[in-house]
């Protein structure tokens, strides 16, 4: 399962907030991290169902790690997700890549609370989530074997 190049492996916490799903809340929602320059690597949202009945949208973003991005968070009505630790996986897009990490993760005994991952060109950006330090800790170690 050999994948070699060598991956970049970071951890930390998404932030989230639920937002009105409603035309601008999303983009009001970044507006304080474009003002103060700060760049995220990764931004989500998700409306309800059509046809639900609901009216409230989600969204996510990472990395937070300095207090200028812990305040552009604040002001956008983010909370730090503490319950869920995310390992942020980079390096070099090959076919099958996603599979392996999933699989080199669950190999460890570890189960998966989120995932993400994109290839956009040559390049990749994968997001695991983890109930607790210690699930992210043991991915970490499966996926640097890779």
């Amino acid at each position: 399962m050999q994948l070699g190049t060598a991956l970049k492996i970071s951890k930390g916490h998404m932030w989230r907030s639920t937002i009105e799903d409603k035309p601008g809340t999303f983009a009001a929602a970044l507006e304080p991290f474009a003002k103060a320059g700060h760049n995220l690597q990764i931004v989500a949202g998700w409306a309800p169902t059509a046809g639900s009945g609901k009216t409230a949208a989600a969204m996510e973003v990472f990395p937070i790690t300095d207090e200028k991005g812990k305040q552009c968070a604040k002001e956008a009505g983010l909370q730090e997700m503490k319950d869920l630790v995310c390992l942020i996986i980079e390096g070099e897009d090959k076919p099958g890549l996603a599979y392996k990490m999933a699989k080199a993760i669950a190999d460890a005994g570890v189960n998966t609370r989120y995932a993400m991952a994109q290839g956009v060109k040559q390049h990749f950006l994968a997001c695991f989530g983890f109930q607790s330090d210690a699930d992210a800790e043991k991915a970490k170690a499966a996926l640097s074997q890779l």
